[in-house]
């Protein structure tokens, strides 16, 4: 069986004989691999066994990918997840346009916002209190992307789990998915949430571009 790499067009079989398509775009051992380059206060560590992935529209029974469209952007799903699957293709990355998730980060009372590399800013206690923890992390396995996907396309009918105690978990924890709230961090922050995740990180002193150039 073929080893995933950067780039594959991945089909994910799911546990009601229906397939999810997934985009691999970064592999979090790029990080990991070299700790010396890692922020302290990151989330790497604990997405250390998960790719970045886009994930399609395109849920169903059929095994042939004809909707073509992005519905999540930049998510992470654990490795072993799809490491057996079929690869259907593979599609060149821009890492230009690759995005990460936005969560909450914390420690010994201080809090950030966590986006790929960066640690940015301070965000005052009582606005964690006031998210209640919304933004603190990520989906815990495929199942729970999918059936992410399918709540908010409204097929509900079809999720795989429905056992969640409250209806906003199906919403990925993810500021980009609650523009008002988002646009709130980014002002406690002081940054442009319109900069791509690229030019915010380069004005930080990370540079995406190192983990693809070197790659050729």
């Amino acid at each position: 069986m073929a080893k995933i790499k950067i780039g594959d067009l991945v089909r994910v079989k799911l546990l009601n004989d229906m397939y999810m398509w997934v985009h691999v775009l970064f592999d979090s051992q790029f990080i990991v691999k070299g700790k010396k380059e890692i922020n302290p206060y990151n989330y790497f560590y604990f997405y250390a066994s998960c790719y970045l992935v886009n994930i399609y529209s395109q849920i169903s029974t059929e095994e042939e990918l004809k909707d073509d469209t992005i519905f999540f952007k930049g998510v992470f799903i654990p490795r072993k997840h799809v490491a057996k699957e079929t690869i259907i293709s593979n599609i060149p990355v821009d890492y230009r346009q690759i995005d990460f998730p936005e969560h909450t980060g914390g420690l010994n009372s201080s809090f950030w916002l966590s986006k790929g590399e960066l640690a940015l800013g301070s965000i005052p206690k009582e606005k964690i209190h006031e998210w209640n923890d919304r933004f603190n992390g990520g989906f815990r396995d495929i199942y729970s992307v999918a059936d992410s996907l399918l709540y908010m396309q409204n097929r509900q009918s079809e999720m795989q789990r429905t056992n969640y105690p409250d209806t906003w978990k199906f919403i990925p924890r993810d500021f980009r998915f609650y523009p008002e709230y988002r646009k709130e961090v980014y002002g406690i922050i002081g940054e442009d949430p319109n900069q791509s995740y690229y030019e915010l990180a380069l004005k930080h002193g990370f540079d995406l571009a190192r983990f693809y150039t070197n790659k050729k």
